[in-house]
């Protein structure tokens, strides 16, 4: 079956091949050099270029296409053939988009590991929910116009603060630090009782 749309942008939750490269470079800041240097040299830099500005032509000409897309992008390779195939028009299904993104080898995490790591998405997913629940209240709170005010007035929206005197600063940054006695800067060692009498 055939999607509407070539480049699949039409489904957020199966990201295109394009979508991968442009969120990858948009959290690491990498160029299109440096991922071909993480491809193993296996991907020219314009390909990545190419693939960030459109929709691939074809499918990889090679699996070692493939595997240094994945390898540059921290992906499986089934996440870079599922991306491909999604721009290319095919429809297909799989795992979320966050579930695309674990690093291979995940499934070589240890059962504590496994734990820890879903405990802690437990935890942000949580924060996460009471956020977008409290957000149209945030959101009204602060998105409420403020008074024209002129320049140099206080802004009647913000609580009352006291005003800042930096004479006080100056004063207490020049403060002696009193009658302490001067920290050791290379404290010894505590005796180690373990060792006595050898």
């Amino acid at each position: 079956m055939v999607a509407a749309a070539r480049d699949g942008s039409d489904d957020p939750s199966m990201p295109t091949i394009s979508q991968l490269i442009a969120d990858h470079i948009a959290a690491t800041g990498r160029s299109y050099r440096d991922l071909t240097h993480a491809s193993g040299d296996r991907v020219k830099h314009q390909t990545f270029q190419e693939l960030k500005s459109g929709p691939p032509r074809s499918w990889p000409k090679s699996t070692e296409t493939i595997r240094g897309i994945a390898q540059a992008l921290g992906l499986s390779e089934r996440a870079v053939v599922l991306a491909f195939a999604r721009s290319l028009g095919v429809d297909v299904e799989g795992a979320s988009l966050f579930a695309q993104q674990l690093p291979p080898g995940v499934d070589d995490l240890t059962p504590e590991e496994r734990r820890a790591a879903i405990e802690m998405l437990r935890v942000l997913v949580a924060q996460r929910k009471a956020i977008n629940e409290r957000a149209p209240e945030l959101h009204a709170t602060t998105a409420a116009p403020r008074s024209r005010r002129r320049k140099g007035e206080p802004d009647s929206s913000l609580p009352d603060q006291p005003k800042f005197d930096r004479s006080q600063l100056l004063a207490a940054m020049s403060e002696p630090e009193g009658d302490r006695p001067p920290e050791d800067e290379f404290p010894a060692d505590p005796p180690n009782d373990d060792f006595e009498g050898r």
